[in-house]
């Protein structure tokens, strides 16, 4: 028994040195695979990145638009810039040798201004002198007596030399918190760009304008909804000018004050000023764009008609037409019309459709009235409405018969067999409003100068209504009729000629479907593609662009 019992603590004695190596080995295990790790992260491909591409990329990253690091009261808050600088020693190093990775910052939605105080603090202070992009997106009232007493109103004045791109969307209380400290203390904001005043509701109604005397000599756009702001000396420097829930009048006071506009937007005016005598506006705007559809209904459209017809645009060549609502009515395209003609604006060579829920008679109004037209965009609506009415003469009877060889014409229906399904015309719902019972003038050719044309669809395209349309505007027939009427009582689709020109061939054609549905449209959309592909080879521009859901 004595033999045995040494056996046994022998036994013990080996199992516990064994205990022993084998937490030591585990140990070392563990500190080896650590060591792995960490060199495995030292020779990632990141860190091999020079220091000014890597410093370019977390620009990008942190102020890349306004109000990039964001901070919320519903928890949604966004800091890059402090996430990247948690990463690692090198990189925190780095972001802080940055000033300019801390000057894109915002508050949104009923956060406390106490903490946007805080938050505001340290990335202006990080910041150096550089200038700085925010936003105050703020809901909820402030738990402050008056508008000055919370304390991030006079921080912001303090850096108001800074200001580069503000953007503000809250009460007209806190705008006249931010902005009435720079206009009593007489600063100016030399470096600031663009300013967006987006008053959400008027404290007190009865309160005048905010007199704003402030010199911004670098100011390039400005945003104004409600007529919150009285400019008091023209702005040359403002080439972008958005303007909405205003009256004609209130708007055109603005427009009065930025001579050199460039591209102008107006939006959800309020009233019609019946009171007023109409009083015509000289604007310098190349670009105009009319979001109509917005505001309260019968009182958008008519506004907005009655204030186009008061603006002078002797350098217009671009129209951007929105209605996502539908609110147009044809008296309300019939004025818009008349109003082309009798300016004769003979820059006016872009179009862009935006979601216009137009009808045939809308649409052929609108194209008799622009026949300088060199650049069409539809977006989502009114597409295949558009390209039945853009065919030119010759080829609306019998489409193809008068280009090419009856082979190749036969070929290019051969393939496009397999994409014309009934699926396809039930989607083509716009082309039911009307198509039949109007008829483009016989011998007319609309928009005879199209050269680029750009289609964004939310579905497929009619591919034998594509097909017809590319072949009577590639190398069209000589000497077609085209006019540009003008829109009378006798005449309400615009039938009087004032002259003739020659239908130029089309040029470029991009085709751009914001999504498809799985491999049956894909498989679809390769047969269009092949169908196309004889158009590309006798030197037509075309591009076919997709996103797949």
């Amino acid at each position: 028994m004595d033999a045995t019992r040494d056996y046994v603590e022998q036994c013990d004695s080996v199992l516990g040195r064994l205990d022993a190596m084998r937490i030591a080995v585990e140990e070392q295990r563990d500190h080896l695979l650590l060591l792995s790790q960490t060199v495995d992260s030292i020779i990632s491909p990141i860190y091999k990145l020079p220091l000014e591409i890597l410093g370019e990329i977390f620009t990008n990253i942190c102020c890349g638009d306004i109000g990039v690091n964001g901070l919320s009261g519903e928890g949604k808050r966004r800091y890059p810039t402090l996430e990247l600088s948690r990463v690692c020693s090198k990189w925190r190093n780095m972001v802080i040798s940055m000033p300019v990775l801390w000057t894109s910052l915002g508050i949104d939605m009923f956060c406390s201004l106490n903490a946007a105080y805080s938050f505001f603090k340290r990335f202006l202070g990080r910041s150096s002198f550089h200038p700085v992009d925010f936003t105050i997106n703020y809901e909820d009232a402030y738990p402050y007596q008056g508008p000055h007493e919370a304390p991030i109103f006079p921080l912001l004045e303090s850096n108001c030399g800074r200001w580069r791109h503000v953007c503000v969307r809250t009460s007209l209380t806190l705008v006249e918190a931010l902005m009435q400290p720079i206009i009593s203390s007489g600063k100016g904001l030399p470096r600031l760009e663009s300013l967006s005043l987006n008053p959400r509701f008027h404290d007190h109604p009865d309160e005048g304008l905010l007199d704003f005397p402030v010199d911004c000599p670098n100011l390039r756009a400005l945003k104004l909804v409600r007529h919150s702001l009285d400019l008091k000396f023209p702005r040359p420097t403002i080439t972008s000018l958005k303007l909405a829930k205003m009256s004609p009048s209130e708007m055109a006071r603005v427009i009065a004050n930025c001579p050199n506009v460039q591209a102008l937007k107006i939006k959800e005016l309020t009233s019609l000023d019946t009171s007023l005598s109409p009083v015509y506006t000289k604007c310098n705007a190349k670009k105009l764009i009319l979001c109509v559809g917005n505001s309260r209904e019968g009182v958008a459209p008519d506004s907005m008609m009655k204030f186009v017809d008061l603006l002078i645009l002797p350098e217009l060549n671009h129209i951007i037409l929105s209605d996502p609502r539908g609110a147009l009515e044809s008296r309300h395209v019939k004025s818009l019309c008349n109003n082309m003609i009798e300016h004769g604006y003979q820059n006016l060579t872009h179009l862009t459709l935006d979601r216009t829920f137009l009808t045939a008679e809308q649409l052929l109004q609108l194209f008799l009235s622009m026949s300088s037209i060199t650049y069409l965009k539809t977006w989502k609506t009114a597409v295949n409405l558009a390209l039945e009415l853009l065919i030119a003469p010759g080829y609306r009877d019998q489409p193809g018969q008068h280009i090419g060889n009856n082979g190749g014409r036969k070929e290019r229906e051969n393939m496009l067999e397999g994409y014309n399904s009934n699926d396809d015309e039930s989607e083509d719902r716009e082309v039911d409003i009307g198509v039949d019972a109007i008829e483009v003038p016989e011998g007319k050719c609309l928009l005879p100068k199209l050269q680029n044309l750009e289609l964004v669809l939310p579905y497929r395209l009619r591919g034998t209504l594509l097909l017809a349309f590319l072949r009577s505007r590639w190398k069209p027939l000589p000497q077609m009729e085209v006019s540009s009427p003008t829109l009378t009582e006798d005449h309400p689709q615009g039938l009087s000629d004032i002259g003739e020109k020659t239908c130029v061939s089309l040029q470029k054609l991009c085709l751009r479907y914001t999504y498809l549905d799985g491999e049956r449209d894909l498989e679809k959309l390769q047969i269009l593609q092949r169908s196309l592909d004889p158009f590309r080879s006798e030197g037509m521009d075309i591009e076919v662009l997709s996103e797949i859901r």
